[in-house]
């Protein structure tokens, strides 16, 4: 075995620290073995993801006739005849349709969302949460943000025994 140095965030170290304590191992056999499970992630050509943005008339959405943007969508789906003299009523069998379609769809992005948190190694979700991180804006509060809050409260539930 080689010895080398290995420049840590503040966070990093706080992980890399609870994960030995709580494998009861030392913190170099935490990052061996980060290292035996790492599996690089393809990168995606960055050059190809704005290759057809600019395609296209170059008009606005708000140009295009509704019922090219949503076929049956227009008066005679979400409307219904005018009432009392006035403009068309809504249609409600349709807008409880359309509002019972958005609950559905709600609920299946909950379920893939929870289904790929579950999926998330320890070390894909230190990861991500590096990345977060490292991505937000730079914070004037130097107090720990909401987040990391209820990370260290997840954590510590998950390290007491349940009662």
């Amino acid at each position: 075995m080689k010895k080398i140095t290995v420049y840590l965030t503040d966070a990093e170290v706080g992980r890399l620290r609870w994960l030995a304590e709580r494998e009861g191992t030392t913190q170099a056999e935490v990052i061996r073995r980060a290292i035996a499970s790492y599996e690089p992630q393809g990168a995606a050509n960055r050059d190809l993801l704005l290759a057809r943005s600019f395609d296209g008339p170059g008009g606005s959405i708000a140009d295009v006739p509704e019922e090219q943007l949503a076929p049956g969508r227009s008066e005679g789906r979400w409307y219904g005849p005018a009432v009392g003299g006035g403009g068309p009523s809504l249609n409600g069998p349709a807008v409880r349709e359309w509002l019972a379609g958005q609950r559905a769809a709600g609920e299946r992005v909950r379920s893939e969302r929870t289904r790929f948190l579950a999926s998330l190694t320890p070390e894909r979700s230190l990861s991500l949460y590096i990345s977060l991180l490292e991505a937000a804006a730079p914070r004037s509060d130097p107090s720990p943000s909401p987040v990391l809050w209820a990370m260290r409260r997840a954590l510590g539930r998950r390290r007491s025994p349940p009662t």
